[in-house]
């Protein structure tokens, strides 16, 4: 049983007392973190008794070492004593466990979430809200005799009765005005970094050291000395002391260090923290942290800490997460350097592993399966369809037609055939949802993505009928709500379908719903919700307002560059729509001007044949067209296609986009 709640909504001292009335008899079992999981589970499955095996915080048990399926089989099968499981956990860290979002922040590395989903779907779980009921406020009205609970029921319109009890919203307020010339400047930086730290994954105690040089940057951002700091001693003695003999704003943990208190990382806006934070963070964590800490900086746009934990990572002793690691690290460096960047790394550790463990081992099929991954985003679909048929009858004979490789391979080769034939892609997609529902059941995440991709595989072939009827049969799907990024996935194609038919006012509905709910999520400045309000500002400006979109477009560039001044892909994408609406708007020789800048840049940082350089060749030629010169537009449209041509085959979308173009123009000369 897991209690799932916000912080300070009284999770932990519920399932104290239910214990203590229910289970008086038997004997209490509390590991001390992750490394003493097997050893309790042991102590368990051997006790001459009943046991309770007691995990506040569950999270702190979960990922690499820690609990398992396997671990609660046997405990539970394996004496003829009845054992019972007691869990607790904050609402957001269940929701990073069940509910994936690549993007988001607090994100877990694959392995890490599937491992700790497979645990909490064994839990019966019980909501315990913040908030009071009516009925429950009244009950403890008969108590009111003690001050704490009048004063805490006094405040139920505002705050929970045990957030108040808990002295949360009172920490917070100190946390606020600590910030203050002369108060505790460097207690609050303190405090910032320990959030900072539980944000990212790092649940355990943090030493002095650590964080102090976590406060420095947080520190530096207020006003550093001007804020008249105290003493590293004095901001430590003042972080730590309870509040009325309840909670402090850090709480310490023996001689290893202190922990900021759960109400803090839930209560305050989400914000992209200062690089040299992360810095500190990438140097102590472990691989496992390490590995959720990249994902959430790469959201964050802090390359350079993304690349660094991954890189972390790269000698996990786990071969999914160290798999894992390799995967994440090719992607950030295509998005920082290009895909032909990304394709030499990844095809340099297909040879190396080819050389170690041979050319059919699994983790040589792992890594050449990266390669077909990385031609594919280079735009040869063709040849990476069949590198990934060629892994795929080593991996048959390998390692069994049904195994998780097979299925893997076959989910990658139908992702390229989409690009080549929706069709046979869709019906590779209905196999593989069947296929992996017998392998791991209806509510495996991969059975319910190879349901989504079937339908959208289905509006590219052109059966928009069947597609929206699947599409609204997944929506009704309670698995697939329950899914958030993949729910969010669906409704963004439902969100392109309104606008390619025109319907605006549904297709920006739909941008803003999944924009503020990211919003909510995230924070302002996280990669997901820049992506989304870029989509918003484009269908806006498809609706019939372009200038609203270089408005809206303008404020998403400028974010980004805020956060980080790097020419990534997404740097450039967000330069190159804003230079499109601009020239919609009515300045056709600003938005020529923004592209030749932008093909300048992307060639140096990606190169003159990257897909995303070649895009901005293309449009950029469109507005020299614009602005009548014509035949040198043509010129340029017919380079650019034959580099389109030869890299990414003639029926890839870009090479018909510009095709189009082409044959545009030359109609307009003739």
């Amino acid at each position: 049983m897991v209690l799932v709640g916000e912080s300070t909504a009284g999770k932990s001292r519920a399932a104290f007392e239910a214990a203590h009335t229910s289970l008086p008899n038997s004997f209490l079992v509390e590991p001390v973190g992750r490394h003493a999981v097997t050893a309790a589970i042991d102590a368990v499955a051997t006790a001459s008794g009943p046991c309770l095996l007691w995990l506040d915080d569950l999270e702190r048990f979960l990922g690499t070492g820690g609990l398992t399926r396997h671990d609660l089989t046997r405990l539970l099968n394996a004496s003829r004593h009845r054992h019972r499981v007691l869990a607790t956990m904050r609402a957001e860290e269940y929701a990073r466990f069940t509910r994936p979002d690549h993007v988001g922040p607090d994100h877990l590395g694959a392995e890490t979430r599937r491992v700790g989903e497979e645990v909490l779907r064994l839990a019966t779980r019980i909501e315990l809200p913040r908030a009071w009921s009516s009925a429950e406020l009244s009950r403890a009205g008969n108590h009111n005799s003690d001050p704490r609970i009048e004063a805490a029921l006094a405040h139920a319109d505002r705050f929970g009765v045990a957030e108040y009890l808990a002295a949360g919203p009172r920490l917070l307020y100190d946390w606020h005005h600590a910030w203050a010339p002369g108060t505790h400047p460097r207690a609050a930086a303190l405090v910032a970094g320990a959030v900072l730290a539980r944000r990212a994954g790092i649940h355990r105690p943090l030493p002095l050291t650590v964080l102090d040089h976590l406060a420095r940057p947080y520190l530096a951002e207020r006003g550093g000395h001007l804020l008249r700091p105290e003493s590293l001693a004095e901001a430590l003695a003042w972080a730590v002391m309870p509040l009325h003999a309840t909670s402090s704003l850090l709480l310490p943990v023996g001689d290893t260090g202190s922990v900021a208190f759960d109400y803090l990382i839930d209560a305050l806006p989400k914000r992209v923290p200062p690089p040299e934070a992360v810095d500190t963070l990438v140097a102590f964590a472990t691989q496992d942290e390490a590995i959720d800490l990249a994902d959430a900086t790469w959201g964050w746009y802090l390359l350079d800490q993304a690349e660094a934990a991954f890189r972390r990572a790269l000698d996990h002793p786990e071969p999914d997460r160290r798999d894992y690691a390799l995967s994440m690290l090719s992607y950030v460096l295509a998005d920082r350097h290009g895909g032909a960047s990304a394709l030499r790394f990844a095809s340099e550790e297909a040879r190396e592993r080819s050389l170690r463990l041979g050319p059919e081992h699994p983790d040589t099929l792992k890594a050449t399966m990266l390669v077909a991954w990385h031609t594919h985003h280079n735009g040869d679909t063709r040849a990476a369809s069949l590198l990934a048929e060629r892994m795929l009858t080593i991996a048959r004979r390998v390692c069994g037609d049904s195994s998780l490789p097979v299925l893997k391979i076959r989910r990658d080769l139908a992702c390229f055939r989409e690009v080549l034939d929706p069709a046979s892609a869709a019906e590779d997609f209905r196999q593989l949802a069947a296929d992996y529902c017998e392998f791991a059941g209806p509510t495996y995440r991969w059975t319910l993505n190879c349901r989504a991709a079937h339908a959208a595989a289905l509006e590219k072939s052109g059966d928009s009928e069947m597609a929206r009827e699947l599409t609204r049969c997944l929506l009704n799907d309670p698995d697939i709500l329950a899914e958030s990024q993949l729910r969010q996935s669906i409704q963004a194609r439902q969100a392109d379908r309104a606008s390619q038919a025109g319907d605006f006012t549904t297709a920006i509905a739909l941008w803003r719903e999944l924009l503020s709910e990211a919003e909510q999520t995230h924070g302002l400045s996280r990669a997901q919700c820049l992506h989304l309000r870029s989509e918003l500002a484009s269908c806006t400006g498809r609706g019939g307002d372009p200038q609203a979109a270089v408005r809206l477009l303008q404020e998403v560039v400028d974010e980004r560059t805020r956060i980080n001044t790097e020419w990534d892909s997404d740097a450039i994408r967000f330069h190159r729509r804003l230079a499109t609406w601009t020239g919609m708007a009515g300045r056709p020789a600003d938005a020529l001007c923004q592209l030749r800048e932008l093909v300048g840049i992307s060639s140096r940082v990606r190169g003159a044949t990257d897909p995303i350089t070649l895009n901005c060749r293309s449009r950029a030629a469109h507005w020299t067209a614009v602005m009548g010169d014509i035949p040198d537009a043509i010129e340029q449209f017919e380079a650019v296609l034959t580099v389109f041509e030869l890299s990414m085959g003639p029926a890839h979308e870009l090479t018909t986009e510009c095709r189009e173009r082409l044959d545009h123009w030359r109609t307009v000369v003739h």
